[in-house]
């Protein structure tokens, strides 16, 4: 008699597993496939982001090795389609490289341009300073104490981290006008 019992409530429970089965089956399938497309995305879009971020990295390294062989033409160009091309960070690291690679061809208007362009591209501060005052030491010889003063007199205010390399590219841009009052 016990065995009845116990069949008519399997037999329930059987029921109500089959009428919350019904009920939200599809929804915790549909939940399941969303976290599992979801992941599978995830991972997609993080292996293109690697593989980016090394097809980046070997470009930089070639524009680097280009220049340390001395082939600073070659360096400009990979480092300019990386500023171009690159993610994160490396646009505006490979436009610094870019502008001394730049100087080094004897092309100063074209190194202060990207020198520029660097600090232009540049998340951090820093870096965007030195970018800038890479580029007015590029310039120094051709701009206006005035004009010189208008591009880094900021860079030269307490507190920057390139303070004294800034003030002494504007002393030195006194100097040379005849101004020896600072």
């Amino acid at each position: 008699m016990a065995d009845v019992f116990q069949e008519v409530e399997e037999g329930l429970r059987q029921d109500k597993y089959h009428v919350w089965l019904r009920r939200y089956g599809p929804l915790a399938l549909g939940a399941v496939a969303l976290v599992v497309a979801a992941v599978g995305a995830n991972e997609l879009m993080s292996a293109r982001r690697a593989a980016e971020s090394d097809r980046a990295s070997e470009l930089y390294s070639q524009g680097l090795e280009s220049l340390d062989q001395g082939r600073p033409a070659e360096a400009k160009l990979a480092f300019e389609s990386l500023a171009e091309n690159g993610v994160g960070g490396y646009p505006a690291l490979a436009s610094l490289m870019a502008g001394a690679a730049a100087l080094e061809t004897g092309d100063v208007r074209g190194a202060a341009d990207l020198f520029d362009q660097a600090a232009e591209l540049s998340d951090d501060p820093v870096l965007e300073d030195l970018a800038r005052l890479k580029a007015a030491y590029a310039l120094a010889d051709q701009l206006e104490r005035a004009d010189l003063d208008l591009r880094i007199g900021g860079l030269a205010q307490n507190g920057r981290p390139f303070q004294y390399a800034a003030r002494e590219l504007l002393a030195a841009a006194a100097l040379r006008d005849g101004d020896l009052r600072q």
